[in-house]
C-alpha cells in the first residue's frame, strides 16, 4: 500500500481517518473527534437508521456496510479512502452533524 504521507486528502477526510482509526482500536463511537471534551461511548441512545435503542458501533455500521469490512485492513489507498469516507458519513448521521 502507498505511504499515507504522500496522500493528499482534505481536512475533513483526515478527521474521518482519525475517527476510523480510533473506532478500529476501541470499537466505541469516536464522539471526541467531532465534539471535543466528549468521551468515547460504547453505545448510543438510538440508531439513526432503524430507531432501535441502545445500539453499539457494530449495529450502526451494519446498516450501511458489510460489517466488519469497514474496520478491516484496507488493501490499497483507494480502499482505505472508501472506508474512511463511508465511516465518516455514518458517524455524521449518528452525531447529527
Amino acid at each position: 500500500m502507498q505511504n499515507l504521507k504522500s496522500v493528499l486528502w482534505s481536512r475533513k477526510l483526515w478527521r474521518d481517518f482519525r475517527a476510523w482509526m480510533l473506532a478500529r482500536v476501541t470499537l466505541f463511537f469516536p464522539v471526541t473527534i467531532w465534539k471535543h471534551w466528549e468521551p468515547l461511548v460504547p453505545t448510543i441512545p438510538m440508531c439513526p437508521f432503524c430507531d432501535q435503542t441502545n445500539v453499539d458501533l457494530e449495529h450502526t455500521c451494519s446498516h450501511e456496510t458489510m460489517w466488519p469490512w469497514i474496520l478491516m485492513d484496507p488493501l490499497s489507498v483507494q480502499e482505505l479512502r472508501a472506508k474512511v469516507q463511508h465511516f465518516g458519513y455514518i458517524m455524521r448521521r449518528v452525531l447529527d452533524l
